[in-house]
């Protein structure tokens, strides 16, 4: 599979200031349209570092730095690299190898833009804090991702690092520019703003479309290689690559409260600095890695456990904070 640029539409309201669904009114943010697992969603770029915690908070009378995004970017870049390199070894030592380069590939590349806003939206977040994270860990995708790759598996594979660089600056980039270009124009911003609705079930369909062409290609390949000797990494790759996310969501979830970020910024780091994004694990690994077809296998599992736990967990939140609101109230 190649990822076709990533879909960049650009949706600005008529006067240049934007709106974006699940942020206050007046929220001081411009708003574009950024692809990413295939996906368009309304999102806020602009000054999103401001409503994202880039800011100093006065607490207890002390000066906190409450750097939200560099948290996010820490476990995405940081933590989840370094369990997928833990996870890698378990699987080359039990002999599955391929499988151990889904898992080191699939955590090291960035965030997933569409679900990671998405969820944090639901769970009553701060949806500015995931699109911060979000958007910078795929415009530094070029250099984290190749970097972690080339330092992981350049000794046992081949890989073209710089070639890399190119594609995931094409890939992740190219169509953020290119957004950024297009809300200059008033028509464009005016169809935007009316398709607004048709856009955002867009995402969610081209999301599904990645997960499904997935499991397809798995299929077939398993199908190629006896896939009952498959069974074993097959199940533990189900267990260790939605486990990596958990662990990740939980820690950040945890460190954003010793940082003493608030809850909403806290429900932002633990979805966005977690999730990671499919299509360009799937963009890498056909690419680079076609001659290990099973690599896909734990990406995919990593991509619809995140969808199906961080579903439950973004409920949870939402309990959580409308009992803690009842509760106040009575």
């Amino acid at each position: 599979m190649s990822v076709v640029g990533e879909i960049a539409f650009p949706v600005v309201c008529g006067n240049g200031r934007a709106w974006c669904p699940g942020l206050p009114a007046g929220s001081r943010s411009n708003l574009s349209l950024v692809g990413q697992d295939f996906a368009a969603v309304e999102h806020c770029a602009g000054n999103a570092a401001d409503d994202a915690g880039f800011t100093l908070a006065a607490t207890s009378g002390s000066c906190v730095a409450s750097w939200a995004g560099v948290m996010g970017m820490f476990i995405s870049y940081g933590v989840l690299p370094v369990g997928g390199l833990a996870a890698g070894w378990l699987f080359r030592v039990g002999g599955y190898p391929e499988y151990g380069v889904g898992i080191v590939v699939c955590t090291a590349v960035p965030c997933t833009l569409a679900s990671a806003a998405i969820w944090t939206r639901l769970a009553g977040g701060n949806e500015a804090t995931a699109i911060v994270v979000t958007v910078v860990s795929s415009n530094t995708a070029w250099l984290f991702t190749t970097s972690w790759l080339a330092f992981s598996l350049g000794a046992e594979v081949s890989l073209d690092a710089w070639l890399l660089m190119a594609d995931l600056l094409f890939v992740l980039v190219g169509p953020l520019v290119i957004a950024q270009l297009l809300r200059t124009s008033t028509t464009v911003r005016r169809l935007a703003e009316r398709g607004r609705g048709f856009l955002s079930v867009l995402a969610r369909l081209l999301i599904l479309m990645v997960i499904l062409q997935a499991v397809t290609m798995i299929g077939l390949r398993l199908g190629k290689n006896a896939w009952r000797e498959q069974l074993f990494p097959v199940l533990l790759s189900l267990v260790v690559a939605p486990g990596l996310h958990l662990a990740a969501l939980l820690m950040a979830w945890q460190g954003a409260f010793w940082l003493r970020f608030d809850r909403g910024q806290r429900i932002a780091v633990a979805f966005a600095g977690s999730q990671k994004t499919l299509p360009v694990s799937l963009q890498i690994a056909t690419t680079y890695f076609a001659n290990l077809p099973l690599a896909i296998v734990p990406m995919l599992f990593y991509h619809v456990g995140q969808l199906l736990l961080d579903t439950w967990i973004a409920d949870a939140f939402l309990s959580s904070a409308k009992r803690a609101s009842q509760a106040a109230a009575s």
